[in-house]
């Protein structure tokens, strides 16, 4: 049934008390017929929202049915069978279709279980039919009127599953204007317009950089930015850690958890920024060896910024753990404002005195103070009011938070090898003069990349909600590949036609020797753009069995560039074999058939 049909049904069966009680117990609180049909003799106790049915299974009521439920008695001093088994055989044709749609809708908004789903990317927790899932399969165990911790977890699950479902499905449609609106104002949307503007920004950032380098020089700043992001894995772990865990204490009401956590991953956050500034001022000889550089004051900004950046990261997760989109995209804009502002004028100033690159280093050591600045500024006014609560528990706490680190930790790390070990061997191996003309062409060739990052954003949700609904979801993945597809052939064939021209134009004349690489390497970014798709879609789907994957391929990366290096062309040819194959392998475990014993116990929801 559509969402359009049961939108109507909601709002008709809404007319008549009988057909509206029947509807919220059936479609909202997941009640069998028999159970309905036995709701005269069933002990109800709308004050503290349960229900009790004749068969000794106890159910929390969500609100709608407590509504639904009181205005059935206000209209009847005694309950009609006969009217109720009327409102029952109307709703019994949907009653499959009603308890797949609270099941999904349990396995969406449950924080707990989507939190197992991502510290074990297990893909053994699939939605499960109703009677197997929280709190029905522990109805016979409730009592009416409970107040234990597992029946207010039950009370909160059931609710938080039925709100999903009214917002999504039975709610007034509400007009596309006022859709943007509330979009605005959560700051969602102006989170996701801030994210791309940024990656624009940044590639504003290295192209004027390009032009105002030498190939020789722009390899070096390429390093300095290449490091910024390998060092940004920490920060990231830890936001996503602090985001995570703030939605789900928040929800819960759980305020010196949040409180503790605020405050211990902050002061973990300088230690390990401490740590990793001090390693890095000891090795700063063997690195400036190693990658060819010129001296420690092309190091010796990013290292000083290095503890104020990871510590950025707990506050950033924090605000988007309490959804401040607002401030989040301050943040992030102004991260790239200041890298491209400082590094443009310092690099300018210089340039009389040869000392250019230093300015854009600095800008970029800049932008990491000033990030956190502001992340810091955001949350002053929860660092006063709040304080760390004594006699905490911590210990599963802890465990949890070093699941989500770690599993965060190695999904990034197989991006970061995949994205950014290339140029480092290349930085290692080759001249200056050609790890330059290699950066100018990473940075165009990726344009793809960064262009499809809004896609995955909306991919997540999207998918999780029409699986939640039981809608098919491949058609989506195909659509989205299909057209991923289009797109980069287009910015392939026009990397091949006018690579020369386009290099010449942006960089500047000492590019152009590149121009032959620039098609290739954007083959492989489009392999890896439509890769990283088809994981956004498993993971949207609860299955993160596929983030092993591009730590395989990054790691065979390494490897293979490590015994073959002889040209640039031999290293981007080993990307695009890589790459291929990564695409074949994570696309075929998506469209490969299921095992029957598998679709026994699974809710068809990925179609």
């Amino acid at each position: 049934m559509s969402e359009k049909t049961w939108r109507q049904r909601w709002q008709q069966a809404q007319s008549d008390p009988y057909h509206y009680a029947v509807m919220a117990l059936l479609l909202l609180n997941g009640l069998q017929i028999y159970q309905i049909e036995d709701l005269a003799q069933a002990q109800v106790d709308l004050d503290s929202g349960w229900l009790r049915t004749t068969d000794n299974h106890t159910f929390p009521l969500s609100s709608y049915t407590r509504d639904a439920l009181a205005a059935l008695y206000e209209s009847e001093t005694a309950l009609s069978n006969e009217r109720i088994l009327e409102a029952v055989r109307a709703v019994e044709p949907l009653i499959d279709e009603a308890h797949r749609r609270l099941a999904g809708a349990i396995w969406i908004t449950d924080e707990e279980l989507q939190l197992t789903l991502e510290t074990t990317g297990s893909t053994d927790i699939p939605i499960l039919p109703l009677r197997f899932t929280f709190p029905f399969s522990i109805s016979e165990r409730l009592e009416i009127g409970e107040t234990s911790e597992i029946a207010q977890q039950a009370q909160h699950t059931l609710q938080s599953a039925a709100d999903w479902l009214v917002e999504q499905t039975l709610a007034a449609n509400v007009p596309l204007p006022q859709r943007i609106l509330g979009l605005l104002r959560q700051g969602s949307l102006v989170f996701l317009v801030a994210s791309t503007g940024v990656s624009g920004l940044n590639l504003i950032h290295n192209v004027l950089m390009g032009r105002l380098l030498s190939p020789a020089d722009y390899s070096q700043l390429t390093f300095i930015i290449t490091l910024q992001l390998l060092i940004g894995l920490l920060p990231t772990a830890l936001q996503t850690v602090a985001a995570r865990f703030t939605a789900r204490y928040q929800a819960h009401n759980e305020e010196s958890l949040l409180t503790v956590l605020y405050h211990q991953i902050g002061r973990f956050s300088w230690i390990i920024g401490l740590v990793v500034g001090v390693i890095m001022l000891i090795l700063s000889p063997l690195m400036i060896q190693l990658f060819q550089l010129d001296g420690l004051n092309i190091l010796l900004p990013v290292v000083v910024a290095i503890p104020f950046f990871v510590r950025m990261g707990p506050d950033r997760g924090l605000l988007q753990g309490i959804s401040s989109y607002y401030w989040l995209s301050v943040a992030y804009v102004m991260e790239g404002v200041i890298r491209l502002g400082i590094g443009v004028i310092l690099g300018y100033a210089l340039l009389a005195a040869g000392r250019s690159l230093e300015g854009a280093v600095w800008g970029v050591a800049e932008a990491m103070l000033v990030t956190w600045f502001i992340s810091w500024l955001a949350m002053r006014h929860f660092q006063k009011q709040s304080q760390p609560a004594a006699n905490v528990e911590l210990s599963l706490e802890r465990k949890e938070w070093q699941q989500l680190a770690w599993m965060t930790g190695l999904v990034l790390i197989g991006q970061a090898l995949i994205t950014n070990s290339d140029f480092l061997l290349v930085k290692n191996f080759f001249s200056p003069q050609e790890a330059g003309l290699y950066a100018a062409v990473s940075v165009l060739g990726r344009i793809v990349y960064f262009g499809a990052l809004p896609l995955t954003i909306l991919l997540v949700p999207l998918i999780a909600r029409r699986q939640a609904l039981g809608q098919p979801t491949r058609p989506i993945l195909m659509l989205l590949i299909g057209g991923g597809v289009a797109v980069c052939s287009l910015l392939i064939l026009v990397a091949a036609i006018f690579a020369p021209n386009l290099l010449g134009l942006l960089y500047g004349e000492d590019y152009i020797a590149a121009a032959s690489l620039l098609p290739v390497y954007a083959l492989a970014a489009s392999l890896y753009t439509l890769t990283n798709l088809v994981i956004t879609y498993q993971i949207a789907l609860g299955s993160g069995g596929e983030t092993w994957l591009p730590i395989l391929a990054g790691t065979a990366q390494v490897v293979l560039v490590l015994l073959f290096h002889e040209s640039l062309a031999q290293v981007i040819t080993i990307q695009i074999l890589l790459m291929g194959g990564l695409f074949g392998v994570v696309l075929w475990r998506v469209l490969r058939p299921q095992p029957v014993e598998e679709r026994d116990h699974i809710i068809p929801a990925a179609g």
